[in-house]
């Protein structure tokens, strides 16, 4: 099973949905996605955080993935 990250926008619609929030910091996320390791929530930042702030977002991404090394630690 490969470690997750999830990264989300604080003004994402669906972050702000009632309920949402709760259920991904409260264990919820964790429960239905293998694995999870990390969640990130950008500030200021909305549904296209990838579009919005690609440098954040990909430094995210390769620091998560650096955490494991090698490919034989996934």
């Amino acid at each position: 099973m490969v470690p997750s990250i999830f990264i989300v926008g604080d003004k994402d619609i669906v972050y702000n949905i009632p309920g949402a929030k709760q259920f991904i910091h409260g264990g919820g996320m964790a429960g239905v996605v293998p694995n999870l390791k990390d969640i990130v929530v950008l500030e200021n930042t909305g549904h296209f955080l990838h579009e919005e702030k690609p440098t954040i977002v990909n430094d995210h991404i390769l620091g998560f993935l650096n955490k494991f090394g090698s490919k034989s630690s996934l």
